[in-house]
């Protein structure tokens, strides 16, 4: 018997808060890799992680409604 494989997004589309959130979380993922010996590299990642924070309030709003 042969299985037909889908895509995880063709068969549940993620919602908006949920892709910003996972974006967010990428950006600061790459922000931590950064070294944090300039202030341009903090700065980079104290955005990425307020970004993160930002979309993690609006995905916990989103799924309780």
């Amino acid at each position: 018997m042969n299985a037909i494989i889908f895509p995880i997004e063709s068969v549940i589309k993620p919602s908006k808060a949920f892709q910003e959130y996972a974006l967010a979380m990428d950006r600061l993922d790459q922000a931590w890799l950064l070294p944090h010996n300039s202030e341009e590299h903090y700065q980079d990642y104290l955005e990425a992680e307020n970004a993160y924070i930002q979309a993690d309030r609006e995905l916990r709003v989103d799924r309780s409604s």
